[in-house]
């Protein structure tokens, strides 16, 4: 979970040790700076798998450069499942390695 998020998207790991008794840094926990955001990614047993087609929240990430980071992002071997244009800009869409739907999009200027 860490990896992909620290070296396939680039993301600054935040060095913090949560509650260890609900947590296990990098294991089922990890947090990371996201340009000014905090992101945080844990793992609970208490939530039922979401089934692929049936998505409640899509996570997305604003970018420049949309075309640049797409490529960069193949080249660590990232798959998209979708890339599109809509009157507000153009997006695309991946999967992380735990099959969650990641957006990235870019407005137009």
């Amino acid at each position: 979970m860490q990896a992909f998020y620290r070296d396939v998207l680039g993301l600054s790991p935040i060095d913090e040790d949560p509650d260890p008794a609900l947590h296990e840094p990098g294991v089922d926990w990890a947090a990371f700076d996201a340009g000014g955001m905090r992101l945080e990614l844990f793992g609970t047993p208490d939530i039922e798998p979401v089934e692929r087609d049936r998505v409640a929240v899509v996570p997305a990430f604003r970018v420049e450069g949309l075309d640049a980071v797409v490529d960069r992002l193949q080249a660590r071997g990232v798959v998209f499942t979708e890339r599109g244009r809509e009157a507000w800009g153009a997006y695309a869409n991946l999967h992380d390695p735990d099959g969650n739907l990641l957006n990235l999009y870019e407005p137009d200027a």
